[in-house]
């Protein structure tokens, strides 16, 4: 599982600086309206996980069960039956979309007709990118359960480079938000052959074969997968919802506003989710071995780098979000700090519920997760509504920001009853001190830019490696760092690896 964490962390690093140095050419070069529905036609292609009935999370737990069984001839079945699932799906779902593009296009209000043109086009690349990812994505689900999380990081650093790279090159010729939209058809298809070519290699008897597709296992996982579907449905009343509602009441271009704000934090998310997606096959595994002293093991120490390594780096982001902004995008963005810093709160307190959220859906309870899912979306939906009116923007951050937090404390509770914790059980688990510590740095940092005539990014990134460092050594200066944290740290160490 570390190793697999390793090498999250290191694609995220390496990607990091992508968006900060291509969103202000995509700014210029797309005007906030076209920026605006990229962003809302960029969350239709990542739906993919809403067709997939649940079942890529199901996939990986029963391929990382089989491999540990080495029963080869299911993790076949399971593979076949997944694949064959989604074919069918995608292809479907793909086939109305494009039938109804136009109609889909004439939904965004207060646009010319050329757009409107532009935007059905847009969307019927983007359904047969959809189509693709869905399919596709049976071999990264393949991988994962293989716990081969190196391969499916390397694709995805790949994928994020090319992407980057490519629509630096594709605007700078005239493709404007068509052309984007076929380069990222073009990485679907070229990531997905990457991990099948890669799974058919960790596994050479695995084959595609129609006859392989087992109606009766595909009947028994939806049983399952179905909980953890729900919960990806529900997905739709939240972040999703946000942006709509504000494009229905407020305009697209406040979209980009919204955008612009989650952006970093979207990556940062980003890094500790797949810093931490190496649970869930790891705790399927000891699940099935009955090791349920190892699991809470494993969930005391994710907890404990959710607050060591988490807090601070979500505090940074907080504290600069203003200076951040102005120094990458310039004026006009005071919006987008406000969605920064608050949502930074509420995407930390969803933060501590992700290790509990993967071991309740690896020890088979995501009906647990899809309740607190529920809870979370509709009461997003019913603030929103609310808070739209009198408040505006501010109302539909603030709305999000609450619906966060409820969904999060569900899944805390509840992971606490299942493995008989109480709340003071959990509280002793906090590293207190290292939590003061991170807010002390933070304070000075803090006190440092409002003293500042002028903030440019790379002054931002003097000061957060002084921060980092500071933090770092107040750590070490009063004890906080444990001898299972050195030896942890050592572990990764390339030359004791033997890499």
């Amino acid at each position: 599982m570390v190793r697999n964490s390793l090498f999250s962390v290191l694609r995220f690093l390496v990607l990091l600086p992508l968006p900060l140095l291509v969103v202000p050419f995509m700014l210029g070069k797309l005007g906030d309206e076209r920026f605006g529905v990229w962003a809302i036609v960029a969350l239709f292609t990542s739906y993919t996980q809403l067709a997939d009935f649940g079942m890529g999370l199901a996939l990986t737990k029963y391929v990382a069960e089989f491999a540990a069984q080495k029963q080869w001839q299911r993790l076949d079945m399971a593979l076949n039956t997944v694949f064959f699932f989604y074919l069918v799906v995608g292809l479907s779902l793909a086939t109305l979309v494009l039938l109804g593009r136009h109609f889909l296009a004439g939904l965004v209000p207060q646009i010319s007709p050329a757009l409107t043109q532009e935007i059905a086009t847009v969307i019927g690349i983007a359904a047969l990118t959809f189509a693709v990812n869905l399919t596709l994505g049976a071999f990264n689900s393949t991988l994962q359960g293989l716990q081969r999380m190196d391969l499916t990081n390397l694709t995805a650093l790949a994928n994020g480079i090319g992407l980057y790279l490519g629509i630096v090159a594709v605007l700078a010729l005239g493709g404007g938000l068509v052309g984007m939209a076929v380069l990222s058809l073009v990485l679907a298809v070229a990531s997905g052959a990457f991990n099948g070519v890669m799974t058919q290699r960790l596994a050479p008897g695995l084959r595609l074969r129609w006859r392989t597709f087992d109606a009766g296992y595909l009947r028994s996982v939806l049983s399952y997968s179905l909980n953890i579907q729900g919960g990806a449905l529900t997905e739709l009343l939240f972040d999703p919802l946000s942006k709509l509602v504000i494009t229905r009441f407020l305009g697209v271009a406040l979209v980009t506003q919204y955008e612009v704000g989650q952006r970093i934090i979207t990556q940062l998310r980003g890094l500790f989710a797949v810093a931490f997606l190496p649970l869930f096959p790891g705790v399927s595994h000891l699940h099935a071995e009955r090791e349920q002293q190892a699991v809470q093991m494993i969930y005391q120490r994710s907890s404990r780098y959710v607050y060591l390594l988490g807090w601070p780096a979500y505090l940074l982001l907080i504290i600069t979000a203003p200076w951040l902004l102005t120094a990458w995008l310039g004026q006009g963005y005071a919006q987008a700090a406000f969605v920064m810093r608050l949502m930074t709160c509420g995407w930390f307190v969803s933060l501590v519920a992700f290790p509990p959220y993967m071991i309740l859906q690896a020890l088979g309870l995501a009906h647990l997760c899809l309740r607190a899912h529920v809870v979370q979306g509709l009461t997003n939906l019913v603030l929103a509504l609310l808070l739209v009116g009198p408040f505006g923007f501010v109302g539909i951050t603030v709305a999000a920001f609450v619906a966060l937090v409820i969904g999060s404390s569900l899944v805390l509770v509840a992971f606490a009853q299942t493995l008989q914790l109480s709340g003071a059980a959990l509280a002793r688990l906090v590293p207190w001190r290292a939590v003061g510590l991170a807010l002390g740095s933070g304070a000075g940092l803090f006190l440092v830019l409002t003293r500042l005539p002028q903030v440019t990014l790379l002054t931002l990134a003097a000061l957060a490696a002084a921060y980092a460092a500071v933090y770092a050594g107040l750590l070490l200066a009063q004890g906080v760092v444990s001898q299972s944290d050195r030896r942890l740290i050592r572990s990764l160490w390339p030359a004791r690896r033997g890499l």
